[in-house]
């Protein structure tokens, strides 16, 4: 189940932030993207690569996270990309890092470039709330569609990765504390009100806030409250979790 989730969040197109807001950009229509790499020539390649590749890129480069409040000063930034090659999603380097971004930078979602298509790093990096997991070995053009997708409101992770290393015995694990069996019990019983999973079942389908408020005719503000709950109450760290938790519980609608 979750190597299906999988396939359809990189298949979905979703053009609002996970925020409900619309994708922050500069009045031109270009997409600022805040890349941090300390090492200073793949940081201009890469600066370069994305800005020929992806004409409505600007790329601001930056050599370390903690100099990402720098970028407060930069016009309406959409999403921070870490280049983390060389290391993995459960270094404490990265964990810092992404951390140090968030701090910074709260309200934007963060991607992250690795040399790692390991399915044990991705699920971490989808613990830590990173928003896009996206392996060099990619095209370069489809890493400028993901970075995009990312920018609007989507979720990018390699489903091909996932389904390469599949292992039906080895889950995403349950959050602290709570079996899949609780969280059946939380999503299917009375925990979850008939509103929260239908909404968990637009969020399964990998929708955006603006999609699911349309399909269950509410306002947007409702379903960003309603996501909230959602998290909450499934004890997820984002709306992919959530998703991917109730997927891996079986829960039958």
């Amino acid at each position: 189940m979750l190597n299906e989730l999988a396939r359809k969040m990189i298949r979905t197109r979703v053009p609002a932030k996970l925020t409900g807001s619309e994708p922050l950009a500069h009045p031109s229509g270009n997409i600022s993207v805040l890349l941090v790499d300390p090492r200073r020539w793949t940081q201009e390649a890469l600066v370069r690569a994305f800005e020929a590749t992806g004409r409505d890129l600007r790329v601001h480069s930056f050599s370390d996270p903690s100099n990402l409040f720098q970028a407060q000063a930069q016009e309406a930034p959409a999403i921070v990309l870490l280049n983390i090659t060389g290391l993995t999603a459960r270094d404490d380097r990265v964990v810092a890092a992404v951390n140090t971004a968030r701090s910074f930078l709260p309200d934007l979602p963060i991607a992250v470039l690795s040399d790692s298509i390991q399915r044990a790093d991705i699920v971490t990096a989808l613990k830590l709330g990173l928003n896009g997991y996206m392996p060099i070995s990619m095209p370069l053009q489809c890493a400028v569609e993901a970075l995009r997708f990312v920018a609007a409101g989507g979720n990018y992770i390699p489903a091909e990765a996932l389904l390469a290393e599949a292992r039906p015995e080895d889950p995403m694990p349950a959050p602290k504390g709570q079996s899949l069996q609780n969280l059946a019990v939380a999503i299917g019983g009375d925990s979850l009100t008939p509103r929260e999973r239908a909404v968990l079942h637009c969020l399964q389908r990998g929708k955006s806030n603006k999609h699911i408020a349309r399909e269950l005719s509410m306002r947007e503000a409702t379903v960003k409250v309603h996501v909230h709950h959602i998290m909450k109450k499934l004890g997820a760290i984002n709306r992919t979790q959530a998703a991917l938790l109730a997927e891996d519980s079986d829960c039958v609608y």
